[in-house]
């Protein structure tokens, strides 16, 4: 490119190109000092003329050479956009007019936008820099990033950096101790990022701000009287937007902290958010409320004496934050994961009291910090369109679905965020980073935290239960709610009301007024909304005495009048009863009356087969019944052969009993005789055997007994002649014998 600066009526031009043979050429100039694409094309034999006329002056730079003093991580992205915008140009060439056509598009243009991490009209800007500053590298640097480069020079020291909070300058010195304690925070923040090989794609990741707070907890903090945790005053320990910027000075540039604080797809997502439409048309508290769950990046491992150290996952919290004052008014922690049963225990979150919300999560409770209002419903809840949410179940429940007066007076209305739009529920989102962030604040991967990604030890590194991580939940909550909100929307009127805009301060401030929802403090009301929560999909059955599903039964229908009744009309039949159940417990069934009361029955515990039912979820007794079930079609099988099998057995036995001796004229004389004497003989033959086999002695008879011709004689005989005659009737050992040949013919 030729660098050649020329003066045409008074404006300056530099040359960039020329092309073509004698007469043909011509010559590309833009024109200097303006701001925007000025491109003029001369013929050669013009240009010649006007100097021979004098209406051009030459000239040059005057300028001395500037060098730009840069950072390493600027100076290295400089050096990248410098290359990319020089190959453009040099393909452009000569021909430069064609940036001047802003209607005509440009993909390749589009393609460089991308590669620079610019948008187009920025690089635009930077191509007509780059051309006008006649191809140097100083031309497309930011006038900001340019100082004197002067030797030793070090326009900070002896001074305070940052700016003055509240009127009160820093007492912190940029001295070698500041600097040794940025170092070994950012030596910690690299060590947790190359141990687990980040990049800017993990969705959750170690921070700036997490090192940041435990260099203050380390250095910048005291213990009181009472051995509480006191930082030090703002003014006597250093900002965090100063570690930042000593951080993008020395270590990083601006790009790279910010991929490191924040995700692609958080970045994507937060672009996406509509402002300002969470609080459109809602005037009380209640009145909406958003909910929505998070799988929290923390592996916990069991609290069962029996597995103290066997990993079992993360767990996952369900949230409720009002629309209007941004309060956490439930919360539930458990492992139910897109679930209808994670959605009810959100909903008794919300029905329970403080001090109730505080015994579940396992927590201390303090009267005088309130955490959740408690015992209140809202009229409507926005949710997005996870399957917990879009299920029957809950469409059915809370809207009335095929059968009208599901929760019978408390009619919770569902609003679905429109899809493709982003996530409408900020505040929710918000929270769970805070959440996140705490978390990931105060504890470190060789501690237990995880990053949920594969490359994580996450279940060799588990060191917390669930009743721990439900504490540091509830410290988070409370923490949430007491938080400053600066970006709230306020108006004169109110802030002159509620100077500090917390949510606990505005839920106190809208709810004197008019406190929208439904108050279920009652407890015929909180049974009566229970009931509309509960699921109704099985079939249960109504006998004389008890419900029952399938092998579980429940007991205690005395107390409902109008069962009872029915139940006594049926006699020995059964019918289905409408009863609802708990999909997280087997203990209790539920049902409403005429009169809109709600009955409750328990598990039949008078029945000691019962006991292995209680306190268990139906997601585990409903698989198990089913087995149960495919296990009795087996065993009638089973019964059918067996059945069969003996039949064949005993036909045989007959059939050789046939054979041996077929049915003839049997002889009656003497019968009462003769069973007597049989009576006796099978008796002692009986006790001569059992002495044997208790006692080992051998039977007395056994050396009387005849020979085996004999014997054969004896069996011949009496097959032929088909009975027995005996010539003394009260030849008890002939008998005996007998016994012992047919035995041992057996």
């Amino acid at each position: 490119m030729d660098g050649s600066i020329i003066w045409i009526n008074e404006k300056p031009y530099r040359i960039l190109s020329h092309q073509g043979k004698d007469d043909d050429t011509n010559v590309w100039m833009i024109e200097l000092l303006i701001d925007t694409y000025h491109i003029v094309k001369i013929p050669l034999h013009r240009l010649i003329q006007m100097v021979s006329e004098n209406q051009i002056v030459s000239g040059e730079d005057t300028e001395a050479p500037i060098t730009p003093v840069l950072k390493e991580g600027d100076r290295r992205i400089l050096e990248a956009r410098y290359i990319y915008i020089q190959h453009y140009v040099s393909k452009l060439y000569p021909n430069y007019s064609i940036l001047q056509q802003r209607a005509v598009p440009k993909p390749d243009l589009q393609r460089l936008a991308e590669a620079c991490h610019l948008s187009e009209d920025k690089l635009r800007k930077y191509i007509r820099r780059y051309l006008q500053g006649g191809g140097t590298l100083i031309s497309i640097v930011d006038k900001r990033f340019v100082r004197t480069k002067k030797p030793n020079y070090n326009p900070y020291a002896g001074k305070v950096r940052g700016r003055k909070r509240n009127g009160t300058s820093s007492t912190v010195q940029n001295d070698e101790v500041l600097f040794s304690f940025y170092e070994a925070a950012y030596k910690e923040f690299q060590r947790q990022v190359n141990k687990n090989d980040y990049t800017a794609s993990d969705k959750y990741k170690p921070t700036l701000k997490s090192v940041y707070n435990a260099m203050i907890i380390k250095f910048y903090s005291t213990t009181d009287e009472n051995s509480n945790f006191v930082l030090l005053p703002e003014e006597q320990r250093p900002s965090e937007r100063r570690f930042y910027n000593w951080v993008r000075n020395h270590k990083l540039n601006g790009n790279t902290i910010r991929n490191y604080a924040t995700s692609a797809r958080d970045r994507r997502n937060n672009n996406r958010l509509l402002v300002g439409n969470s609080h459109y048309g809602v005037a009380r508290p209640m009145e909406i409320v958003e909910i929505d769950e998070n799988k929290v990046s923390n592996c916990l491992i069991s609290a069962n004496p029996a597995t103290p150290l066997q990993a079992i996952g993360n767990p996952v919290v369900y949230i409720a934050i009002d629309v209007l004052t941004h309060r956490i008014v439930g919360m539930s922690v458990g492992f139910e994961d897109n679930s209808y049963e994670g959605v009810l225990n959100l909903f008794d979150s919300m029905m329970m009291t403080d001090e109730e919300n505080a015994r579940i999560l396992g927590t201390l409770y303090d009267q005088n910090h309130p955490v959740f209002p408690g015992c209140v419903l809202p009229n409507e809840i926005r949710v997005d369109h996870g399957a917990e949410y879009t299920s029957h179940a809950l469409s059915e429940n809370l809207t009335g679905g095929a059968r009208c007066g599901t929760l019978e007076g408390i009619p919770v209305i569902i609003n679905l965020a429109p899809v493709a739009t982003g996530s409408m529920k900020g505040v929710v989102e918000r929270f769970f980073g805070e959440l996140h962030r705490r978390i990931q604040n105060a504890a470190h991967s060789e501690h237990g935290y995880v990053t949920g990604t594969h490359r994580s030890r996450h279940n060799e590194e588990a060191v917390m239960t669930i009743e721990t991580f439900r504490k540091v939940a509830y410290e988070v909550v409370k923490a949430f709610n007491d938080a400053p909100m600066p970006d709230y929307p306020v108006t004169p009127s109110l802030d002159s009301k509620v100077p500090e805009r917390t949510p606990n301060a505005l839920w106190n401030h809208y709810a004197k007024a008019q406190l929208c929802g439904f108050d279920v403090s009652d407890s015929t009301m909180r049974m009566t909304a229970r009931y509309g929560l509960m699921k109704r999909d099985k079939s249960f059955k109504l006998s004389k005495k008890q419900i029952s599903y399938k092998n579980v039964l429940f007991w205690d229908i005395q107390d409902d009048r109008d069962l009872v009744y029915d139940a006594i009309q049926l006699g020995d039949a059964s019918k289905t009863v409408d009863v609802r159940y708990d999909p997280r417990s087997v203990d209790l069934l539920y049902r409403l009356d005429k009169n809109g009361i709600v009955h409750t029955y328990h598990l039949a515990a008078k029945r000691p087969a019962m006991e292995g039912f209680a306190h268990l979820r139906w997601a585990i007794v409903e698989p198990w019944i089913q087995e149960e079930c495919s296990k009795r079609y087996k065993l009638k099988k089973q019964k059918e052969e067996v059945n069969i099998q003996t039949e064949a057995i005993i036909g045989s036995h007959i059939k050789e009993s046939v054979a041996s001796k077929p049915a003839g004229k049997n002889t009656k004389k003497n019968k009462k005789e003769a069973i007597q004497l049989e009576r006796t003989a099978l008796a002692a033959y009986d006790a001569n055997r059992k002495r044997e086999i208790f006692h080992g002695d051998t039977m007395p008879l056994e050396s009387k007994l005849p020979a085996t011709s004999e014997i054969s004689e004896k069996q011949e005989s009496t097959t032929d002649e088909s009975i027995v005659e005996l010539s003394d009737p009260t030849d008890i050992e002939a008998i005996i014998r007998l016994y012992g040949i047919q035995e041992d013919n057996q």
